[in-house]
């Protein structure tokens, strides 16, 4: 070979050398001809999660209220009247019909459930906010996978497991994961 010679890179099947027959000794692909499908495979996988999720933020806004924000306005609205009933607790003390003992028990035992609501409201509030992740920084994160230009192989390994190329050229792309882009954000 001469010095001269540009060596193209190919990718080929690593059992290549130790199994001689089968399926695997035809299996070979110019590395720029892999990288360009996997952009490609790529970039319209990004276009179209761009696409549901811009449909499922049009829609959020006319969608039905789910159980967990159900539940919180419930239990806002049983804080509320909690509250209300510490203030009319606190007027019969004052008018007489508790005593001073009765008042303070009321008043202790409805701070302690006020408490509890408390509790119980931020943590359905913490568990809805984790169910969906930021949908603009989805969206921009998607956009900036779907707008490669050239081949990044450390921007692309974050969202992408491993590539399989098959006997007739075609190629496989396995992502990380359902939630690929969540991972990556």
């Amino acid at each position: 070979m001469n010095s001269s010679a540009v060596c193209t890179p190919k990718l080929l099947c690593p059992k290549r050398r130790m199994v001689r027959t089968g399926e695997c000794q035809q299996i070979f692909m110019l590395k720029s001809e892999a990288q360009d499908k996997v952009l490609e495979i790529t970039k319209e996988i990004c276009r179209t999660l761009i696409q549901e999720e811009e449909l499922k933020k049009a829609s959020k806004d006319k969608r039905k209220v789910t159980s967990d924000e159900y539940l919180i306005s419930e239990l806002k609205a049983e804080y509320d009247r909690i509250s209300n009933s510490t203030v009319s607790c606190y007027q019969s003390y004052r008018e007489g019909k508790y005593t001073k003992e009765e008042y303070v028990q009321l008043r202790k035992t409805n701070q302690e459930l006020l408490a509890d609501l408390e509790n119980q409201i931020s943590d359905l509030q913490e568990k809805v906010a984790n169910q969906e992740p930021d949908a603009e920084e989805k969206i921009e994160q998607l956009t900036q996978y779907s707008m490669l230009e050239q081949y990044d192989g450390d921007v692309l390994s974050n969202i992408i497991d491993k590539v399989l190329i098959y006997n007739d050229k075609d190629i496989e792309v396995v992502f990380k994961g359902e939630n690929f882009i969540r991972n990556a954000v």
